[in-house]
């Protein structure tokens, strides 16, 4: 299982991400690079320059085309989808100044 999760991850890792985080009401949305995967027990670790994101509990990741949805096995209403910055349309991607410039888009 963890092969799995580390083989979808890695296309996502050290390129400009979306992520949004949502629990069913409220949805968290940012922009981020993921520089690291690391498996602590019992859950993941992900590593961004300016924080870090921890799944305490074993996780489950489907992939569908772009979107890759991470989500606890025992579910708990909450779960978190990446896309990578550059396959998002172009009317959702002016949020990051950093993240355009990363893509070569310029300032937006």
């Amino acid at each position: 299982m963890r092969d799995k999760i580390s083989h979808l991850l890695q296309s996502y890792v050290n390129t400009p991400v979306r992520i949004a985080y949502t629990n069913g009401r409220t949805a968290l949305i940012f922009d981020k690079v993921i520089r690291s995967v690391k498996y602590c027990k019992p859950g993941m670790l992900m590593e961004c320059d300016d924080g870090v994101i921890f799944f305490e509990q074993k996780i489950m990741v489907k992939q569908m085309g772009e979107l890759l949805t991470i989500e606890p096995i025992e579910p708990n209403g909450g779960f978190l989808n990446l896309v990578r910055w550059g396959d998002l349309p172009e009317e959702f991607q002016p949020y990051s100044n950093e993240i355009a410039e990363m893509v070569g888009r310029g300032s937006v």
